[in-house]
């Protein structure tokens, strides 16, 4: 069956494809609680995430500690690097289940990222066999031990971690990057083979390859063939920044720089993401001048910043350079995504203050002012 019409005979909305069965859920004072978070998730599936965080609201409103509203809420407030936000929600889950897999691991994935390693390390040991989450245990234990340092035990833990989740590419990519480090060559270059059979066009293996090279000239060629636009670049540094490998990134995007610096769209963002890198390593002056490149360029978005990993990026540029209006925009446009718009407006703001002939700044600020229904304070930004 085709489900086209709702059952009282209305059109479902044109976001909910033929696939799916349209859901008219009705006013929210006659939803119960477990309705409430279906309807949450089909908001959020469609993309309407302040309607969904609405909805997951209103169902905590009357069970506060509902496991499954808590737990998207405190996806949704870590997507946003809203770390504190989302700890309280997990916890709130694990006052009603203090087991409960999913709040314990992403609980500990929080921990992790803000560097709390004994709590972190607490967290996963507390993952039942049972639990759905419990394969993934051992991956983030090790990624704890690279945030350590500790190499040799951050492989032994990978390695159990690729046995557990033999297809989990990002597991694979860290024991690589570990064996690498460790100066096991032959192991290193095994395991990039084996990435390279579950992923034929996986760009981490060929960058591995290429570091393991001394950056030789064939397995570089190679790498570009893969990556070939900003995002491929922008992807695989996202990947060395969560295994902290600071040198890398700042190689990996020199390179990107030199190869992208005469194509139609200038690598902004690539330049954001290198500076941040080098600050990790106390190359503050280096930094600063790479930001002011960018600050400096004509800027064209082709497409829009999407990562959460861009947040801390355009925050540090903003630090090194606040009158910025190139990061400032950026920074602003992916707030915008994340339902942050008085923060996003603010930074278009500033960005036009320090440049008030700053095109995209003024076309966002303008037409987010006239869907808030601003008209008169719009149009002096959009003429």
């Amino acid at each position: 069956l085709e489900h086209t019409v709702f059952p009282k005979g209305q059109t479902p909305n044109p976001e909910i494809s033929s696939g799916f069965i349209p859901r008219d859920f009705g006013p929210t004072a006659e939803l119960t609680v477990e309705e409430l978070f279906q309807k949450g998730l089909t908001e959020e599936k469609l993309g309407h995430l302040q309607e969904a965080e609405t909805a997951y609201s209103e169902a905590l409103s009357r069970d506060p500690h509902m496991i499954g509203p808590n737990l998207q809420l405190g996806l949704l407030a870590w997507t946003r690097l809203e770390s504190h936000l989302a700890i309280e929600h997990f916890e709130k889950a694990l006052q009603r289940e203090p087991f409960n897999g999913d709040a314990l691991f992403y609980l500990a994935m929080v921990h992790l990222e803000l560097g709390n390693p004994e709590e972190s390390r607490r967290l996963f040991y507390r993952l039942l066999p049972s639990s759905g989450k419990f394969e993934q245990r051992d991956y983030g234990l090790g990624l704890l031990a690279i945030k350590e340092q500790d190499y040799l035990k951050a492989y032994r833990l990978l390695e159990s971690a690729v046995e557990r989740l033999p297809l989990q590419l990002s597991a694979h990519h860290a024991r690589a990057l570990m064996l690498r480090k460790l100066g096991r060559s032959a192991e290193a270059a095994a395991a990039c083979n084996q990435i390279l059979t579950l992923d034929p066009t996986n760009a981490f293996a060929r960058a591995e390859r290429a570091f393991s090279s001394g950056w030789a000239s064939k397995e570089v060629a190679d790498l570009d063939r893969i990556a070939a636009h900003p995002q491929g670049y922008l992807e695989l540094a996202t990947e060395y920044m969560s295994l902290e490998a600071w040198a890398e990134v700042d190689q990996l995007l020199a390179h990107a720089v030199a190869t992208l610096q005469n194509s139609a769209t200038p690598p902004v963002l690539l330049s954001y993401y290198r500076a941040f890198a080098l600050t990790q390593t106390g190359k503050a002056r280096e930094a600063r001048g790479l930001v002011a490149g960018a600050a400096a360029q004509n800027l064209r978005v082709e497409i829009f910043p999407f990562r959460r990993e861009t947040v801390p990026v355009l925050r540090k540029a903003l630090s090194l350079k606040p009158d910025d209006a190139n990061a400032a925009f950026l920074l602003g446009a992916l707030l915008y995504s994340r339902t942050e718009r008085a923060n996003a407006r603010d930074l278009w703001e500033a960005g036009i203050e320090h440049d008030p002939e700053h095109f995209a700044s003024l076309q966002h600020l303008g037409w987010t002012l006239v869907e808030e229904g601003q008209i008169d304070r719009a149009l002096p930004f959009l003429e």
